[in-house]
This record gives structure tokens, C-alpha cells and sequence, in this order.
């Protein structure tokens, strides 16, 4: 930062050009240092949390398939290929909630996941004893509640008193509360509101999979038409010789030194802030938050992180060269326009949503070369944290994380790093490079090991969007239902 400022009020100096230089190479080892760092930190990071919610998503599909064959009157006869899918699911549940544990870095029992873990056993027939025996020294009330319905599997009137209240506080949700229900029923004894909470939980199970499934049939229609889109432009991509999209950047006035110490400025800030930010994110999440407070403490988060690069973009590119903000040579430069020669408003929202569509089959393409590298999971924390709070969420909270998930980071990222950086990039060194470097970049800045061949293909569609379009309109369009429709399928999956 000091570098910058001492190069601004060095302009009309000699000089300027050599600070300028020895800013960007000091800027740039130091981001390189402490982006390894952050990697290296990162990595791995949200594994327990990941872990569990897998673990999650089996045990349910293990609970659909019962569902499913219970609605179509199907038993699930010893030794059949139902019972044995159903039994391979819960083992793998299990195996990956062990894998949980094992890489947990808490230097204290994770209660929670051990009570996981025990009404998954319980669920398979496996004995609980030594495992309920361990967890009664470091919360007996929990032990006793355990023990009395899944070891014992019986519960008199008198206990029920004392033992009804821990299910609330003892008991994780989801999947596992709803299980321990039915075992808690059975183990009263009361047979009728047994089954009539058993026939429930499978109706409950049976329109979960069922909206699962029309979900994912709709996004294999999208993955369609992506598909025939990217297929019908690299049809036409050698005959369209057109060189209208050189117009472009011809109002871009500042150098690559303005656009490196931007990035790198922005970088440097990021890191030396983020002891203060990571602060600022327990606080905001740690406790018993509902999900709408979780929302807005996210979203106040990542403004606190990504406007001060829409700052030194003013300070550093725009205002050096005499651009006013939203003058018309302004959103000329950043392509923030409603109309081109070739489309109008509509249109451009039109191949926004294909723009969208062509995202899948490149991301798809790029998971499975990432899972050939043996790529973990996001390690996004805010994946951790949305999923975490999807379980309780009300229309308000949806509201707020659809402007925090979705509208926020499309119209901010898409400033950045396509309105700023491609176009940048593309006026000195050409639209293909500009197009990778810019990919890259955004790839590289979200810190997101477990998923960056996938960030880098959405930033590769995202800025050949704009070159095609002459439009950020478009790849806004794109990026906001990309990340609304992640967050819908955390929705479907987990609330």
C-alpha cells in the first residue's frame, strides 16, 4: 500500500516508473508467501464439517430407497439387492463420519459426531455399548440418554420425564433426530404412534427424493442445452471473422502497471486483514445464530472484503486517467451496457441464462478431471456455514442469502475481475489470453483448492460470455444463477 501511495505522488518523477517497480515486485512476493500460507491453512479446513453433511446426504439415500420400496409396497426381503444397497449406504455413511473423526483437529471429544456415529450403528444393528461407555465420562446426561434408547431400547414413563428434555440439546439434526424419534416411540413401548411416526417419516423421505429428482432432471435439460450451445459455437467460431469486439477496450486508459498494483494492493490488503476478518467471521458465527443473522453477518463480510478492490480500482486505473464513474465513456470501458449492436436488453438477459446453461457441462468436465487428481471438497467456509443454517431456514433468511450468495457477488465480481481485469488484460495481450489469465485469476483469488479447475471453467465461460456479448450484462446474469442454483441444491439436499 505504501508503495502505491508513494508512486501516485511520484508521477510527474523520474523516479515513479522505478518505485512503481520495486512496489509490484515487492507486492507480488509477498502475496505469493502468504497465499501459499492461506492455501495451506485452507486446506482441508471444512473436512469434518464436509465429511458429516456427506455422511448426511448417504443416510438419507439410504432412507429414500427404504421410502420408495415402502410406498410401492416392495419388502426389503433379507439378502435382496434392496437391502444390500441400503446397507451399503449406511456403512458408508459410517465409514466417512469415522474419516470425520480421525482428521478432526479438536483436541476435545466431538460429542455431536459421536452421537452421530452411534445412531448410525444403532441404525446397522452394530453394538453401542463401548461407544456410549466412552461418552459417559465427558457428558453422562447424554450417555444415559443413548444408552436407555438405542442400547437398552426401553424407556419407562418415569424416565421419559427426566430424559425428554435432553433430546432437544443432545440429539443432532436432520436425519439423525428423525431417527431417534422413532427409536424414542418404540422405546415407550407405544406401538400405534410408533407406526404412525414411521409412516410419516417415509412419506416425508419419499417427496424428498422425489423433488431431488425432478431437480436434477431439470438441470440435466440446462447441461443439454449448454451442451448444444458450446457445440453450435464451436461450429460458427472459424466462420465469424468479425472484428467488431476490438472496440472493447478502446477506451481503456490505464497500464498493466495500474492493473498489477491493483490485484496485488488488493491481495496484500486481504491477507494483512484477514486475522481481522477471520475474527470478525467467528464472532459473527459462533453461538446460536438463526440463519438470517448468519446471512447478513456474511454478507457484511464479504463487502468488508471485496469493495476495497472496487476502491483501488477507482483510485489506481479509473481516476489517474481522468474517467468519471458512470460517465458513458466510463460503461463503455466496462461494458455495462443494456444494448449492443446486435441485441437489445432482452436479448441480453437471453444469453445470460445460455451464458448459464454452458456453465455446466464445463464445470462437470472439470470435476472429473479434478476428482483424477484426487481433489478434496470446497473448503469455502461460507459452504460450511449455509449448510449448517439451511436446516432452519425461513423465507427471510432464503431472501437475504440469495442477495448475499447471488445478486451481491455476481454485479461485484463481475466489475472486477471481467469489467476490470479481462478487459485489461485483453488490450495487451489479446482476447484468449485475456480470457485464461482473467480465469485464472479468479480461480486463484477465491482460495478454493477442492474446487479450482471448476472456478477457473466458470470464469473461462463467464469472460467469453463478455467478449461474444460486448456486454457484463450477460455473465451477471450467469454468475448470479450459477450461484443461486448451487444454493438451491443445498436447499433441496439439507433443509
Amino acid at each position: 500500500m505504501g508503495g502505491a501511495c508513494i508512486a501516485a505522488h511520484l508521477r510527474k518523477s523520474p523516479q515513479r516508473m522505478h518505485v512503481t517497480h520495486a512496489y509490484l515486485l515487492f507486492a507480488f512476493i509477498f502475496v505469493v508467501i502468504f497465499g501459499y500460507r492461506s492455501f495451506e491453512l485452507r486446506k482441508d479446513s471444512n473436512l469434518a464439517v464436509t465429511e458429516a453433511e456427506s455422511a448426511s446426504l448417504k443416510l438419507k439415500y439410504a432412507t429414500s430407497i427404504v421410502a420408495f420400496s415402502h410406498a410401492f409396497s416392495q419388502d426389503q426381503k433379507k439378502g435382496s439387492d434392496l437391502e444390500k444397497n441400503v446397507k451399503s449406504s449406511l456403512q458408508s455413511a459410517l465409514d466417512t463420519l469415522e474419516k470425520g473423526k480421525e482428521k478432526s483437529n479438536s483436541k476435545t471429544p466431538d460429542l455431536e459426531l459421536d452421537t452421530k456415529l452411534i445412531i448410525v450403528k444403532a441404525e446397522q444393528k452394530l453394538s453401542v455399548k463401548d461407544d456410549i461407555e466412552k461418552m459417559s465420562k465427558a457428558d453422562p446426561e447424554r450417555a444415559r440418554l443413548l444408552k436407555a434408547v438405542l442400547q437398552e431400547k426401553s424407556v419407562s414413563k418415569k424416565e421419559a420425564v427426566s430424559l425428554k428434555p435432553l433430546i432437544e440439546t443432545k440429539v443432532p439434526s436432520g436425519w439423525y433426530s428423525e431417527v431417534f424419534d422413532l427409536e424414542w416411540t418404540k422405546a415407550l413401548g407405544d406401538k400405534k404412534k410408533h407406526q404412525e411416526k414411521l409412516e410419516s417419516f417415509y412419506e416425508r423421505y419419499f417427496w424428498y427424493s422425489m423433488r431431488i429428482i425432478i431437480f436434477f432432471v431439470f438441470l440435466a435439460f440446462v447441461t443439454l442445452v449448454g451442451i448444444i450451445t458450446v457445440g453450435l459455437q464451436l461450429f460458427l467460431l472459424g466462420r465469424n471473422s468479425s472484428r467488431e469486439n476490438d472496440t472493447i477496450n478502446d477506451h481503456v486508459t490505464w497500464s498493466w502497471q495500474a492493473v498489477a498494483a491493483t490485484l496485488l494492493t488488493w491481495l496484500s490488503f486481504t491477507f494483512l486483514s484477514s486475522p481481522l476478518l477471520k475474527g470478525l467471521s467467528i464472532t459473527a458465527t459462533q453461538g446460536e445464530r438463526s440463519a438470517l443473522t448468519l446471512a447478513l453477518s456474511t454478507m457484511g463480510l464479504y463487502l468488508l472484503q471485496n469493495l476495497p478492490a472496487l476502491a483501488l480500482v477507482y483510485f489506481l486505473a479509473i481516476k489517474p486517467g481522468g474517467m468519471k464513474l458512470w460517465s458513458d465513456q466510463f460503461k463503455e470501458t466496462f461494458c455495462i451496457t443494456w444494448k449492443t449492436p446486435k441485441r437489445g436488453p432482452f436479448g441480453l438477459v437471453f444469453m445470460g441464462f445460455l451464458t448459464w446453461a454452458c456453465c455446466f457441462p464445463f464445470v462437470l468436465l472439470a470435476s472429473w478431471a479434478a476428482s483424477g487428481f484426487g481433489s478434496h471438497m470446497s473448503s469455502n467456509p461460507i459452504i460450511s456455514e449455509v449448510v449448517s443454517s439451511v436446516k432452519n431456514m425461513n423465507v427471510f433468511a432464503i431472501l437475504a442469502f440469495t442477495l448475499t450468495l447471488g445478486v451481491i457477488p455476481a454485479l461485484l465480481e463481475e466489475l472486477l475481475f471481467r469489467g476490470f481485469v479481462y478487459i485489461s488484460l485483453r488490450k495487451y495481450l489479446g482476447a484468449f489470453l485475456g480470457i485464461v489469465l482473467s480465469a485464472g485469476l479468479f480461480s486463484i483469488v477465491h482460495m478454493d483448492q477442492g474446487s479450482m479447475l471448476q472456478l477457473f471453467s466458470l470464469g473461462f465461460v463467464f469472460a467469453y460470455g463478455v467478449e461474444k456479448n460486448q456486454s457484463l450484462i450477460p455473465s451477471m446474469v450467469a454468475h448470479c444463477l450459477w450461484n443461486l442454483t448451487a444454493f438451491t441444491m443445498l436447499l433441496m439436499m439439507y433443509a
